[in-house]
Protein backbone atom coordinates (compact mmCIF):
# COMPACT_ATOMS: atom_id res chain seq x y z
CA UNK A 1 0.00 0.00 0.00
CA UNK A 2 2.97 2.11 0.34
CA UNK A 3 4.71 2.08 -3.00
CA UNK A 4 0.37 2.59 -4.56
CA UNK A 5 0.70 5.85 -2.18
CA UNK A 6 3.95 6.44 -3.00
CA UNK A 7 3.31 6.19 -6.83
CA UNK A 8 0.11 8.15 -7.21
CA UNK A 9 -2.18 5.28 -7.37
CA UNK A 10 -3.94 5.93 -4.06
CA UNK A 11 -4.26 9.89 -2.48
CA UNK A 12 -3.21 10.62 1.06
CA UNK A 13 -6.86 10.40 2.09
CA UNK A 14 -7.83 7.22 1.05
CA UNK A 15 -4.34 6.06 2.53
CA UNK A 16 -5.07 7.14 5.82
CA UNK A 17 -8.98 6.31 5.81
CA UNK A 18 -7.29 2.44 4.68
CA UNK A 19 -4.18 2.08 6.79
CA UNK A 20 -6.55 3.43 9.66
CA UNK A 21 -9.56 0.27 9.05
CA UNK A 22 -5.93 -2.39 8.26
CA UNK A 23 -4.32 -1.37 11.61
CA UNK A 24 -7.38 -0.92 13.67
CA UNK A 25 -6.00 2.36 14.79
CA UNK A 26 -7.85 4.33 17.81
CA UNK A 27 -6.98 7.14 16.84
CA UNK A 28 -8.48 10.10 14.46
CA UNK A 29 -7.13 11.01 10.99
CA UNK A 30 -5.25 13.80 12.26
CA UNK A 31 -3.30 11.72 14.66
CA UNK A 32 -2.66 9.13 11.72
CA UNK A 33 -1.03 11.20 9.63
CA UNK A 34 1.17 12.75 12.84
CA UNK A 35 2.43 9.32 13.51
CA UNK A 36 3.21 8.94 9.37
CA UNK A 37 5.05 11.79 8.92
CA UNK A 38 7.00 11.24 12.46
CA UNK A 39 10.09 9.39 10.47
CA UNK A 40 11.51 12.78 9.35
CA UNK A 41 14.43 14.54 10.98
CA UNK A 42 16.48 17.76 9.54
CA UNK A 43 20.01 17.26 7.71
CA UNK A 44 21.89 20.34 8.89
CA UNK A 45 24.61 19.53 6.90
CA UNK A 46 23.10 19.82 3.65
CA UNK A 47 20.92 23.57 4.22
CA UNK A 48 24.57 25.57 3.86
CA UNK A 49 25.19 23.45 1.32
CA UNK A 50 21.94 24.29 -0.38
CA UNK A 51 21.87 28.11 0.64
CA UNK A 52 24.89 28.64 -1.17
CA UNK A 53 24.25 26.67 -4.11
CA UNK A 54 21.09 28.89 -4.50
CA UNK A 55 21.06 31.16 -7.37
CA UNK A 56 23.93 29.88 -8.92
CA UNK A 57 22.35 26.96 -10.17
CA UNK A 58 18.92 25.78 -10.28
CA UNK A 59 17.97 23.23 -7.53
CA UNK A 60 15.55 20.52 -8.15
CA UNK A 61 14.37 18.03 -6.18
CA UNK A 62 13.41 14.33 -7.12
CA UNK A 63 12.06 12.09 -4.79
CA UNK A 64 10.10 8.87 -4.23
CA UNK A 65 7.43 10.77 -1.64
CA UNK A 66 3.26 10.98 -1.63
CA UNK A 67 1.49 13.78 -1.21
CA UNK A 68 1.49 12.73 2.88
CA UNK A 69 4.95 13.16 2.87
CA UNK A 70 5.26 15.82 0.43
CA UNK A 71 2.88 18.84 2.26
CA UNK A 72 4.57 18.12 5.66
CA UNK A 73 7.87 17.88 4.76
CA UNK A 74 7.31 21.32 2.66
CA UNK A 75 5.54 22.55 5.89
CA UNK A 76 7.78 21.78 8.55
CA UNK A 77 11.60 21.54 6.92
CA UNK A 78 12.61 25.24 5.80
CA UNK A 79 15.26 23.38 3.51
CA UNK A 80 12.58 22.88 1.15
CA UNK A 81 12.39 26.50 0.52
CA UNK A 82 15.81 26.32 -1.74
CA UNK A 83 14.60 24.64 -4.38
CA UNK A 84 12.93 25.41 -8.05
CA UNK A 85 10.71 22.89 -8.57
CA UNK A 86 10.79 18.90 -8.38
CA UNK A 87 9.74 15.83 -9.90
CA UNK A 88 7.47 13.46 -7.11
CA UNK A 89 6.91 10.38 -7.60
CA UNK A 90 3.26 10.77 -6.95
CA UNK A 91 2.86 13.21 -9.25
CA UNK A 92 5.00 11.28 -11.66
CA UNK A 93 3.07 8.14 -11.05
CA UNK A 94 6.75 6.18 -11.35
CA UNK A 95 9.33 5.54 -8.59
CA UNK A 96 12.97 6.01 -8.62
CA UNK A 97 14.65 3.93 -10.15
CA UNK A 98 12.06 2.67 -12.99
CA UNK A 99 12.95 4.49 -16.05
CA UNK A 100 9.76 6.78 -16.47
CA UNK A 101 9.93 8.44 -13.57
CA UNK A 102 13.80 10.12 -15.04
CA UNK A 103 12.53 10.40 -18.03
CA UNK A 104 9.53 12.89 -16.56
CA UNK A 105 12.50 14.77 -14.91
CA UNK A 106 14.32 15.90 -18.55
CA UNK A 107 10.85 16.25 -19.63
CA UNK A 108 9.06 18.63 -16.90
CA UNK A 109 12.50 19.86 -15.64
CA UNK A 110 13.96 20.82 -19.41
CA UNK A 111 17.20 19.67 -18.09
CA UNK A 112 20.14 18.08 -20.10
CA UNK A 113 20.95 15.07 -17.95
CA UNK A 114 24.85 15.80 -19.29
CA UNK A 115 25.10 19.33 -17.32
CA UNK A 116 22.17 18.36 -14.35
CA UNK A 117 24.31 16.78 -11.10
CA UNK A 118 21.89 14.54 -9.69
CA UNK A 119 22.50 12.97 -5.65
CA UNK A 120 20.80 10.25 -4.26
CA UNK A 121 21.49 8.09 -1.36
CA UNK A 122 20.61 5.00 -2.84
CA UNK A 123 22.84 2.76 -5.66
CA UNK A 124 20.12 1.68 -7.30
CA UNK A 125 19.10 5.42 -8.33
CA UNK A 126 22.50 6.40 -8.79
CA UNK A 127 23.14 3.34 -11.48
CA UNK A 128 19.81 4.79 -12.83
CA UNK A 129 21.07 8.53 -13.00
CA UNK A 130 24.09 7.43 -15.06
CA UNK A 131 21.77 5.12 -17.10
CA UNK A 132 20.42 8.11 -18.08
CA UNK A 133 23.07 10.52 -18.97
CA UNK A 134 22.78 12.14 -15.36
CA UNK A 135 26.63 12.96 -13.17
CA UNK A 136 25.65 11.22 -10.27
CA UNK A 137 26.93 11.59 -6.73
CA UNK A 138 25.75 8.79 -4.04
CA UNK A 139 25.31 10.70 -0.74
CA UNK A 140 26.24 8.88 2.65
CA UNK A 141 25.10 11.60 5.71
CA UNK A 142 27.49 9.54 7.45
CA UNK A 143 30.31 11.45 4.98
CA UNK A 144 28.92 14.61 4.34
CA UNK A 145 32.61 15.68 3.24
CA UNK A 146 32.88 13.72 0.60
CA UNK A 147 29.86 15.26 -1.03
CA UNK A 148 30.85 18.60 -1.01
CA UNK A 149 34.30 17.44 -2.30
CA UNK A 150 31.77 16.48 -4.82
CA UNK A 151 30.03 19.39 -5.53
CA UNK A 152 33.31 21.76 -5.26
CA UNK A 153 35.41 19.22 -8.13
CA UNK A 154 31.81 19.43 -10.21
CA UNK A 155 30.79 23.14 -9.66
CA UNK A 156 33.86 24.57 -8.45
CA UNK A 157 33.60 26.25 -4.88
CA UNK A 158 30.82 25.38 -3.03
Amino acid sequence: MKIALERGEVAGDAFVARAIELFEFRGDPAEFRAIWNDIFAANAAMEPVLARLRGRVPLYLFSNTSDLHHAFLVAEFGVFGHFDGGIFSYRARSMKPDDAIYRAAVDELGIDPAETIYIDDLPANIAAGKRHGFRAIQYDHRDHAALECALERALGVI
